[in-house]
């Protein structure tokens, strides 16, 4: 609900440069109805989706409740300490998000790759790389430097920063010569086979029942009724 409208000026982006990187290509795209019927398509979706945001902005912005839009910003944003945000304290944004968070997601070895694939689009510019890498500035720069930091906040650019990860294998794999090619080819071959047995290692997850199952089941059996656990009933 917070990164839908980012997607208008990667969609700008797509459309417009796809046919060139000329002015004229640009001016063209710009000015094509297609564009402009997709951006009106997104404000009625929108409308519709979300009423309040059109009929009453200010309703959407006031804090009644703990699950108020307002109020779930003010705990995002840090302005209003949580049990469970606290353990954010002391993180540096876009860092923490690299050396905690995208290890977890899919390893190191893939994260290092992702890291490296963001500079590396640069050279040899297509508007495919391009229209990637402008989803991935946008979004980090609206999510990463959020006190709240979820691993899960950082699903919109996985996708992405793997196709960046393997676009730079790809091209990795098919240039050097010699001896540096065998080194290139190893390192490819590390992070393909690291990522692939990090994937297969993570499904595991989902033959085994929920800590938290286990634990709510644990407590119903042992735990009086109407007993207070830390701050819980």
């Amino acid at each position: 609900r917070l990164n839908a409208g980012l997607l208008l000026p990667v969609l700008a982006a797509a459309h417009v440069t796809c046919r060139g990187w000329s002015l004229a290509s640009i001016r063209r795209g710009l000015t094509e109805p297609r564009l402009w019927a997709a951006g009106g398509a997104f404000v009625v979706t929108m409308a519709i989706l979300q009423p309040y945001l059109v009929i009453s902005p200010l309703r959407v912005l006031s804090v009644r409740g703990p699950l108020d839009f307002a109020h779930v910003l003010t705990v995002v944003g840090g302005s209003t300490p949580q049990l469970y945000t606290l353990q954010y304290t002391g993180t540096t944004p876009l860092v923490y998000q690299w050396t905690h968070l995208l290890p977890l997601a899919f390893g190191w070895p893939l994260t290092v790759a992702a890291a490296v694939a963001l500079p590396a689009a640069f050279r040899g510019l297509h508007w495919r790389r391009a229209v990637l890498l402008l989803w991935v500035a946008l979004y980090l720069i609206t999510a990463a430097p959020l006190f709240v930091k979820p691993v899960r906040y950082l699903l919109p650019i996985v996708p992405p920063l793997l196709i960046l990860a393997a676009d730079l294998c790809r091209r990795l794999w098919n240039c050097g010569a010699g001896r540096s090619r065998w080194v290139l080819w190893f390192a490819v071959a590390g992070v393909v086979a690291h990522s692939v047995f990090y994937g297969l290692a993570y499904m595991r997850v989902w033959t085994q029942e929920d800590s938290r199952i286990q634990a709510g089941r644990w407590i119903a059996a042992h735990v009086p009724a109407g007993s207070r656990i830390a701050i819980e009933h």
